[in-house]
């Protein structure tokens, strides 16, 4: 695989995916962690909300210090970071959190950071063990990883994403299958709110503004698969329904058109692009347990994060034109990738779960040459974890999120920032 230049996609299913993923996986490694946090490198001139970790104990903070940062205007305590379980001196960690309650559990689906390293993170919360869930929430964070926002959204959200003037364009669904837009300022004041009918329970599980300005939702109905088209203003341009029954997972700008992933009946992915009106001018479908995630470089060409029924994710390589370039199986069995990115230098960033010995987060830096430049996964002591996004600051680090699972009956949404 050669990667050339970066390009982000943020992609999202439907499904309750950590409710899902963690009844599937035996409890992951009993190791315990320091709820006081430990020690690790920090970004400069700002403190950490729990920094760390580090391999040298000898660093370890005095238990009863705090910074200050990463607490929200509420004043609640950010909480244990996840341990570090693998490669911790590599893919260097500046900073975690953590947030949530009993009450409510939360599920990160979104990350995004603006030009100025503001950290938006978007997800659901319902009350334990319901689905499907009813509220969501957005979470904003200063780049030292200090809480400056919450706010309660009444509805489900599936996608979120900075536009290229620093305001966040967050989407979703209503509970009677309509789909949402919203546009926020950088301090979460709401901009403009729209809703549209769409006739049919209508679902969204991605989103993408293109160049031109315009927003586009992928997500699916109960019988076929959908491409809505909105202009920067929010007003609906084009809702078309695709012509085979999938549901689109992740969606990117390719030239006019749009190509996405998507998960379709029986166990099988597609994978396509799509004109205009939802008119696919290629496509290609396989069997997969699982498909979430997808990117396009600048000469169009696209991969995709497809994990095969021998849980093996394959990174599949197409030209612009459909034709399948190359197959290369991920080098690291058992992790499922739920988003990506490609750096400057070629490098692909993943974001996803390994399911090994439980469900551990996972994230991981790939070479243009297949090979792992480095990779790091957390443990929950007791419990689950999963990584569930991932973005890249301004400054060049990667800010990644997720669930926490400690016990069967707890949820909560967790934020990582690492150096690249």
């Amino acid at each position: 695989m050669n990667w050339t230049a970066s390009h982000l996609l943020r992609p999202s299913r439907r499904a309750p995916w950590l409710v899902g993923a963690f009844a599937l996986v035996a409890c992951g490694d009993d190791s315990p962690v320091d709820d006081t946090g430990t020690s690790g490198a920090t970004s400069s001139g700002v403190g950490s909300p729990t920094a760390g970790p580090s391999t040298d104990p000898s660093t370890d903070p005095d238990p009863d210090s705090t910074s200050g940062a990463g607490s929200s205007d509420s004043g609640d305590d950010p909480g244990p970071g996840l341990e570090c379980e693998t490669a911790c001196d590599s893919g260097e960690i500046l900073w975690q959190v953590t947030w949530g309650d009993a009450v409510a559990w939360e599920s990160p689906w979104r990350v995004s950071v603006d030009a100025a390293g503001r950290i938006a993170v978007a997800g659901i919360s319902y009350p334990p063990d319901t689905w499907p869930p009813s509220d969501s929430f957005l979470a904003l964070f200063e780049p030292d990883g200090t809480r400056i926002q919450d706010l309660a959204i009444d509805e489900h959200v599936s996608g979120a994403t900075h536009d290229v003037d620093g305001t966040l364009v967050v989407s979703g669904e209503t509970d009677a299958g309509d789909l949402w837009l919203r546009r926020y300022d950088g301090d979460g004041g709401m901009l403009w709110d729209q809703v549209y009918p769409y006739g049919t329970s209508a679902y969204g599980g991605s989103m993408v503004i293109l160049a031109n300005g315009e927003i586009v939702i992928g997500g699916g109905t109960n019988t076929a698969g959908l491409l809505a088209r909105f202009g920067s203003d929010g007003d609906p341009l084009e809702f078309s329904p695709t012509q085979e029954n999938f549901y689109l997972v992740a969606v990117a700008e390719l030239g006019e058109d749009v190509v996405g992933v998507g998960e379709g009946v029986g166990g099988t992915y597609w994978a396509g692009r799509l004109d205009a009106e939802g008119t696919a001018v290629w496509s290609t479908t396989g069997p997969t347990s699982g498909v979430h995630a997808l990117t396009v470089l600048p000469d169009g060409r696209v991969l995709a994060a497809i994990t095969n029924l021998s849980q093996t994710t394959d990174m599949m390589t197409f030209d612009p034109d459909g034709t399948l370039l190359a197959s290369e199986a991920l080098p690291r069995a058992g992790v499922e990738i739920y988003d990506m990115l490609v750096l400057d230098d070629g490098d692909l960033v993943m974001a996803g779960a390994e399911n090994v010995s439980g469900s551990h987060c996972w994230l991981g830096r790939l070479d243009a040459d297949n090979t792992l430049v480095w990779e790091i996964s957390f443990a929950e002591a007791g419990g689950q974890s999963q990584c569930r996004t991932v973005d890249l600051a301004p400054d060049g680090s990667l800010v990644a999120s997720g669930g926490r699972r400690p016990t069967d009956f707890e949820l909560d949404a967790w934020l990582v920032k690492l150096a690249p």
